[in-house]
């Protein structure tokens, strides 16, 4: 994929064209298509270029419009280029890339430009008529934009790293920041990261730089609830469902290169790999799906999603296994320099880049968040609804259903679904039995000395009541429910956090449930289309009739996405003792982490990949971010 960086002298010193060019190749491994650079006084742009479009083979940026006196450079790829090329009177052909089309659209509309863009991108445009830096990101921070002012220089990069490779940056870890790791959620301020003076620009958020070296920031889109569709039947629901994510497939799968799915059995990632297959029969293009499943000759007590993987079959779709038990949640830690806050799976993610790259792909699309943005959003607080609304019949049919679908007792069904989501949110945190969250701060490897140093007691009074709403439901209104939620993930959500793989080329995570098209859809929906007939999440269920088979359509069970994730942690717990060992005299890392608490979470053995007990929860959280946290400390001293 492609990175950008930049610099702006804002106190009109000349541009150093060594320095932007070390800065540039910092962002190396994020190309592989080409690198320039474009320099103008006190301004400079860098870009790595990496051709994930056919368009993109044509392109060279950074880009100087002459007459416009507008310079651009971006990571960029437009899913509405048509609809784009109409509006500003372009020939849609091979020759236009996305970046002047881009530019075309801010010489029309001038700052509102952004409101016009459909895609993934990070953007940054110099226009030298106004001397202003104008900066986007796309609705959903796919493509990461990190930057650092003062008041000498603005500077941006795809990566912090890169950020932190410039001599006039000083490295300065976000202690606060480190200290809350202690809580759900770690985002007290929008845009910081686990450094005091880098930030990254938010989703769907413009941001100028005046000449002064003031800066504007503000949204330029913000989801709405429409108005509730209303359709004759269910087949009409499912005609437009399948009609708006096919456009949403296509422009996501807008590429000369092989196309890569995740496919781990589960609703969301099997209806992206479904209709991604269905999409591309008619292109005469083929898909490669990436599963983690168990190896053939596994004899143990743990189950994979081979079967329902197995279920979804097309002549142009290619299944690929990724199998190496020799990977695990304490790879690559020497890697961990920008944040230590990712997934203990995340081996599995190298797995998968590894195979995708082996087929000359670069992108690989992901069932991430479909939950959140509503296209399989659960809707189990539709009990609650029925029954506030006195709709008893249709109450009754449901909780049969549902408790004959997904081997439920009726207590539990009539407590957790129909009365909970009828009380206050302050009563629903009180009657919640979610255990991940009371062991996060219970067993949390950080010091209290360290977090009271660094939070006072007021921010702990905001953060702790930010916890309590986690799962507590606003209304038993679903629609309304999902809203705040998409609400809450624009205004939260970082770029997407995946470990660093120094020397390798960077692959691009695609996120088809992250585009506004399918989100606004689904959030016009009734209620009683997000929980029917005893299923949750019926919008995808009922949507991807015909195109996914229907048993996988109406599961009601899901296995672990890493399947034996217990037995590569306890394969590698030798590599966590041993570095922790060699942190124990660093001054940094006993500052920050409670190491004999650690020193006994180490002795605890999973039972299972389920993360249902306090060993297992331990092991697949507190154990994993303890040490991720501990080599980030030591890689940025």
């Amino acid at each position: 994929m492609s990175a950008i960086c930049g610099i702006i002298n804002l106190d009109g010193t000349p541009i150093d064209k060594i320095v932007l060019a070390d800065f540039n190749h910092c962002l190396k491994d994020y190309g592989g298509d080409g690198a320039n650079l474009w320099l103008s006084t006190n301004i400079g742009f860098g870009q790595q270029m990496s051709h994930l479009t056919t368009e993109s083979i044509y392109e060279i940026l950074p880009y100087y419009d002459e007459p416009a006196q507008i310079a651009i450079t971006a990571d960029l790829c437009l899913f509405n280029r048509k609809e784009l090329c109409a509006k500003l009177n372009l020939i849609d052909e091979i020759a236009l890339s996305d970046s002047r089309i881009v530019v075309a659209a801010y010489i029309k509309y001038g700052k509102t430009f952004a409101k016009h863009l459909l895609g993934e991108y990070s953007i940054v445009i110099w226009d030298n008529k106004t001397r202003e830096l104008i900066c986007i990101t796309d609705h959903f921070n796919c493509n990461s934009l990190y930057y650092y002012h003062d008041d000498k220089i603005f500077a941006f990069a795809s990566s912090i790293e890169a950020l932190n490779g410039l001599a006039q940056i000083k490295r300065s870890i976000n202690f606060e920041k480190i200290a809350m790791l202690s809580y759900f959620t770690s985002q007290r301020v929008v845009g910081e990261t686990f450094f005091t003076n880098i930030k990254y620009l938010p989703a769907a958020n413009i941001m100028i730089i005046h000449p002064n070296g003031n800066c504007r920031l503000e949204h330029y889109w913000q989801p709405e609830l429409p108005k509730i569709r209303h359709f004759k039947s269910e087949d009409e629901f499912s005609e437009e469902f399948q009609a708006i994510f096919s456009r949403v497939i296509t422009d996501a799968t807008r590429t000369h290169l092989p196309v890569c799915s995740l496919l781990s059995g589960g609703l969301d990632s099997s209806s992206i790999a479904a209709m991604t297959a269905h999409i591309l029969s008619k292109q005469n293009r083929s898909l490669t799906s990436l599963s983690a499943v168990l190896p053939e000759n596994y004899t143990g007590n743990v189950k994979d999603e081979s079967y329902y993987i197995n279920l979804l079959n097309a002549s142009n779709l290619t299944k690929l296994s990724v199998i190496d038990n020799q990977r695990g949640p304490f790879d690559n830690l020497s890697s961990l320099t920008s944040n230590p806050q990712i997934s203990s799976r995340h081996y599995l993610y190298s797995a998968f880049n590894d195979k995708a790259r082996k087929i000359g792909a670069k992108v690989i699309l992901d069932g991430c968040y479909g939950e959140m943005a509503g296209t399989s959003y659960w809707g189990d607080e539709y009990l609650g609804e029925l029954f506030r609304k006195f709709q008893y019949g249709k109450l009754i049919h449901n909780i049969q259903e549902h408790k004959r679908l997904f081997k439920r007792s009726l207590k539990s069904i009539l407590f957790h679904d129909v009365l909970q989501p009828n009380l206050p949110q302050n009563w629903q945190h009180k009657l919640q039995t979610r255990h991940d969250l009371n062991y996060l701060t219970r067993f949390s490897p950080i010091k209290s000395e360290f977090f009271q140093q660094y939070i006072n007691q007021e921010q702990l009074k905001i953060e702790a009541e930010k916890l309590k709403n986690i799962g507590a439901k606003p209304s038993t209104d679903g629609r309304y429910n999902n809203f705040i939620l998409l609400q809450w993930l624009i205004n939260n959500k970082s770029p997407n956090n995946t470990i660093n793989e120094p020397g390798k080329p960077q692959i691009r995570y695609r996120y088809p449930f992250l585009d506004k098209r399918i989100i606004e859809f689904c959030l016009s929906v009734p209620n009683e289309f997000r929980y029917k007939n005893g299923y949750r999440r019926y919008i995808i269920r009922r949507g991807m009739d015909n195109i996914m088979p229907s048993e996988l359509c109406y599961r009601t069970t899901k296995e672990p996405f890493s399947p034996d994730y217990h037995n590569r942690y306890k394969a590698q717990i030798h590599i966590a003792k041993a570095v922790l060992e060699s942190f124990k005299n660093n001054s940094l890392v006993k500052d920050v982490l409670d190491l004999k608490r650690l020193d006994t979470y180490l002795n605890l053995e999973m039972g299972s990949n389920r993360c249902n007990t306090k060993n297992d929860f331990i092991g697949m959280q507190i154990v994993p971010q303890a040490i991720y946290l501990a080599s980030f400390l030591v890689n940025n001293n």
